[in-house]
Parts: structure tokens; sequence; C-alpha cells
């Protein structure tokens, strides 16, 4: 399955729950590169999700972006399906 694929099941389901908004951070020049894909809040939690498929990696960015992420209080992380988003959201 190819990444746009999953990226649209997560936001597809995240905006499908109570209290919860998502978008997808489409990369651009007027802002930095490593971004994460997309970007959500979900009853009062931050999300920052890389979506990749099952055999992509992060670069050495997107990984030091999820971290600065994580330091400031969100849930981020690399999301490879639907289900791991749900144990994200699970996670404390």
């Amino acid at each position: 399955m190819k990444e746009s694929a999953i990226q649209k099941q997560i936001l597809n389901y995240l905006n499908g729950l109570p209290n919860c908004y998502a978008v997808n951070n489409h990369g651009s020049a007027w802002q930095g590169a490593g971004r994460p894909d997309i970007f959500a809040c979900c009853r009062g939690q931050f999300l920052a999700l890389e979506v990749k498929t099952e055999d992509g990696n992060l670069t050495k960015l997107q990984h030091h972006e999820l971290r600065k992420w994580k330091a400031a209080g969100a849930k981020a992380g690399v999301v490879r399906s639907v289900e791991d988003v749900k144990k994200l959201l699970k996670a404390r």
C-alpha cells in the first residue's frame, strides 16, 4: 500500500473520532524539512505522526523532529496503519 493511502485511512479514522481534528501536513519550500505527515488534536492531546509503509524508514531529520515533538509533550511517532494510531492514542 502507498504511503498516501495509509495517510488517507489515518485521517479518515482520526476525523471520525469525537473531539478530534487531523490534517495532512503538505511539505513546501516555506517550512522546514522533516516535519511529520499528520498533525492532530484528539481530546486535548496533540499528535505528530510520521506515516511510513511497512518497509519505510525514518530519516535522521524525521527522527530528530519527532523527538522534539515528544519533548514538547505531544504523542509523536511513526505509524504504518490505523492500528498503530490506536495504540499511540492509548499509550500514556
